[in-house]
């Protein structure tokens, strides 16, 4: 972890852990990502976050995944404490939020697929064939389509906290741009 003014920190990994990557951050300076034990947490990596401790450090600590499954990465973590991602099988992704009282939550029902970020609003957003906005007060998808024009299918890279969502377009013409960049805004 990088903080102006201060040293490189190096993220503690679980016991039995060799790998892990950093994917999202919060403004509280907890990180979130996965960790592993191959050389890459891409192969059945653990989903974790490492929280400030304090005194410049920080602690590790495991996500978990769902019932049965034994990979999981988590992808977006918001400053009310809301870490999503997702949790698969070895075959199949399954969307989660991992923070839930009860545990790991799958949110496939909802519709969304790959979470990748998500807002102060507990509004997430998905790389589905068509963006989704999940509100998890709700658990209400949204599906935000495409563009008017030749485009086929939209993904999201994030959410900001006025339900803008940025990402990608894809053309229906192929070739070697079909993809470009794409905002959404409500109205």
């Amino acid at each position: 972890a990088f903080r102006p003014g201060q040293p490189l920190v190096y993220l503690p990994l679980p016991n039995g852990m060799i790998s892990g990557n950093a994917i999202g951050v919060n403004d509280n300076g907890v990180i979130v990502g996965a960790a592993g034990a191959y050389y890459s947490p891409e192969f059945f990596g653990r989903a974790v976050a490492w929280d400030p401790d304090g005194v410049g450090g920080y602690t590790v600590r495991l996500l978990g995944a769902l019932p049965g499954q034994t990979i999981s990465r988590a992808t977006a973590v918001n400053n009310v404490g809301d870490i999503v991602g997702y949790s698969s099988n070895g075959t199949y992704r399954y969307p989660v939020l991992f923070t839930s009282a009860g545990g790991v939550v799958d949110l496939t029902a909802t519709g969304i697929f790959d979470p990748m970020d998500i807002n102060d609003q507990r509004v997430v957003v998905d790389r589905s064939f068509t963006v989704k906005r999940l509100d998890l007060d709700t658990m209400v998808a949204e599906d935000l389509g495409h563009p008017p024009g030749s485009y086929l299918a939209t993904s999201a890279v994030a959410i900001n906290e006025a339900g803008q969502v940025g990402g990608l377009a894809i053309l229906t013409s192929g070739g070697n741009c079909d993809r470009v960049a794409a905002r959404y805004t409500d109205g």
